[in-house]
């Protein structure tokens, strides 16, 4: 994969998910106590719960930032409640 902002080649790598969904949240969300629930705003990024999973990745050294492909919209998006 080739960095947007750079144009320079990333690093093919993986986020991973250990017993716990891997979400992404905004700034002023709090994490949830349980693994199990997406708080309001949040975006699932793993499909799953209680089992490793490996969320492929790309990361650009000279941009310092890593890329991931989302899941489905409809399998990530939630206003709140459990996975």
């Amino acid at each position: 994969m080739i960095c947007a902002k750079c144009e320079q080649p990333m690093v093919k790598g993986y986020l991973p998910a250990l017993r716990a969904p891997v979400i992404w949240l905004p700034e002023d969300v709090k994490p949830p106590i349980l693994p199990i629930y997406l708080p309001k705003g949040g975006i699932k990024i793993s499909e799953t719960t209680w089992k490793k999973e490996r969320k492929e990745s790309y990361y650009c050294h000279e941009c310092n930032i890593v890329v991931i492909n989302l899941p489905p919209l409809n399998k990530r998006v939630q206003t709140k409640g459990m996975f």
